[in-house]
């Protein structure tokens, strides 16, 4: 269990229940940590990934900030800051919603947690500075149009959950090269590559 014993203007003392040590981290750092984790409303505390499940914590703030989404219940719906270049989305977090990442155009990385089990239509439509997305074993549904236009992605893995590509999923991705697919029975729908030219279909 982590606890965030001390705050001034610049730094954090953690400390580690579970062996009693302390950490001197900076807010920077800690607001990583409560992108992954989740932190009270007060920000004295910071919570394992369990109890984020356990008592629904998603993301809380930590001395008024708070991370670039908009949230109903555990589905990211929107991502509010449009000039993002790297995401963590909070761990806890179970869809990400219709549009969320759509028109972000600087975002490079983006971390998804592993309990998402959906990715909404048009989810990261024209993010064409992402290269890489790593999709959690747990995303059972990815829909329409949800990386089209992503012109820098190179490469994805299809979770082996994901039972059908729908039409446009991947549409003028024009620099993907490799799509790993888990699961050799999943369904690949007219035009979910469509614009996609040079790419390398392998099934594990």
């Amino acid at each position: 269990m982590l606890f965030v014993s001390k705050i001034d203007c610049n730094t954090a003392i953690v400390k580690d229940t579970t062996d009693n040590t302390e950490e001197s981290v900076s807010l920077s750092t800690l607001r990583k940590l409560r992108g992954i984790l989740g932190v009270s409303d007060d920000g004295m505390r910071v919570f394992t990934n369990e109890e984020c499940i356990a008592q629904e914590i998603v993301t809380l703030r930590l001395r008024g900030c708070r991370l670039p989404y908009k949230l109903r219940g555990t589905k990211l719906a929107e991502c509010t800051d449009k000039s993002i270049e790297n995401a963590v989305i909070p761990y806890g977090i179970t869809a990400i919603g219709d549009d969320a990442f759509s028109g972000c155009t600087c975002l490079r990385t983006i971390q998804i947690p592993s309990t998402v089990k959906a990715i909404g239509e048009r989810a990261f439509m024209n993010c064409c500075a992402l290269q890489n997305i790593f999709l959690p074993e747990n995303v059972e549904c990815i829909g329409r149009g949800a990386f089209a236009m992503c012109e820098s992605l190179l490469e994805v893995t299809i979770p082996k959950g994901v039972r059908e590509l729908k039409p446009a999923t991947f549409m003028d991705c024009i620099s993907l090269k490799r799509v790993v697919l888990s699961d050799s029975r999943a369904k690949i729908c007219d035009g979910a590559f469509y614009g996609c030219d040079n790419y390398i279909a392998v099934v594990k």
